[in-house]
């Protein structure tokens, strides 16, 4: 399959994490063609809601990928995505470790990873989430929150009538850096009742009720 169009790469990232986002940069820059690629960096917001949201802002591509400043793609993952978003779904990814263990294969939202999961198996959530540009005011914008940030996009998504699945080859190596992350531990139980109150009554919070 060929990319025809172009794709925006936002990535947030923080002071201290400078060598991590060349890195992240630099494999994204050697799986998209140059032509086709736009990467955003968005320093020292927050939270990756936050982020997120002033990338898509200055997102220009017909595509937008909401990444981290830790995650390096695989080849051929934008081929990948591009087919999911065309026939209508919001793929969630295989992502590995640094040492090439398998992290998850998809994601049922709140931390719970699968790890076996079936090429195209329906998941809940995609901690990467990429999707048609146009579609961002349909799905976003994020809550302005760290944790949980994912899975309130991917309710969004879900509730405009995009299918959630795992893809694959849209393949992303974690590096998982920690540095900076050490004042944002605090805001896990508040980020997860932001976005429990969010979705308050809907399928997704009946869902993780039982």
């Amino acid at each position: 399959m060929l990319v025809a169009d172009t794709v925006t790469i936002v990535v947030p990232t923080i002071e201290g994490r400078e060598e991590m986002c060349a890195l992240t940069v630099a494999a994204f820059r050697a799986t998209v063609a140059a032509d086709l690629l736009q990467i955003v960096l968005v320093k020292d917001r927050q939270t990756i809601g936050e982020a997120w949201n002033d990338g898509a802002e200055a997102s220009d591509g017909k595509y937008m990928m909401l990444a981290a400043d830790d995650v390096l793609p695989r080849p051929g993952w934008l081929e990948v995505c591009i087919e999911a978003v065309e026939g209508g779904y919001y793929p969630s990814p295989h992502i590995v470790k640094d040492d090439g263990g398998t992290l998850a294969t998809g994601s049922m939202g709140g931390g719970w990873l699968l790890t076996e999961a079936a090429d195209w198996a329906p998941v809940v959530s995609s901690q990467f989430p990429f999707m048609l540009r146009d579609a961002w005011p349909d799905i976003g914008e994020c809550l302005p929150i760290h944790y949980f940030a994912d899975d309130y996009l991917a309710s969004r998504a879900r509730a405009a009538g995009w299918m959630v699945a795992y893809r694959e080859g849209y393949g992303l190596m974690h590096l998982e850096g920690t540095i900076g992350r050490e004042q944002l531990k605090a805001r896990a139980m508040t980020d997860r009742l932001e976005f429990e109150e969010s979705l308050a009554g809907t399928a997704w919070a009946n869902l993780h009720s039982c």
